[in-house]
């Protein structure tokens, strides 16, 4: 058995569930890791958006996803939250320079922060 850790990046889907799977077969120390960026769940009810939001990208299902894989295959898991930070840094940055410039979305979650007043 490796005395080394090796930290997958979870994402909650089959790729990199079957990384960790593969790796914890394989007799190495897995740790399982999730950098929570965005939530879907909060814009839910928002201008142009359904009252329930399933089935998203970057969605706290997904982080739930990864960490039942976790839980299946006996590694520690840990959900680094950067939300906030993502949106100060990436996402009001894209919408303050980039948007007057362009006059277009290039994603469909940066259009809903746009009209949204709890962002």
């Amino acid at each position: 058995m490796s005395t080394q850790t090796i930290a997958v990046a979870m994402s909650g889907g089959v790729d990199s569930s079957t990384v960790a799977a593969m790796l914890r077969a394989e007799g190495h120390n897995v740790v399982g890791l999730t950098m929570q960026l965005w939530n879907q769940r909060r814009l839910a009810g928002h201008e142009g958006m359904p009252e329930q939001v399933r089935g998203r990208c970057c969605s706290i299902d997904d982080v739930y996803d990864a960490r039942r894989v976790a839980e299946d295959l006996d590694i520690p898991y840990y959900v680094v939250n950067h939300e906030e930070r993502f949106e100060r840094d990436v996402v009001r940055p894209l919408l303050t320079n980039i948007f007057p410039v362009a006059r277009r979305f290039p994603a469909a979650c940066a259009t809903t922060i746009s009209s949204s007043t709890s962002c």
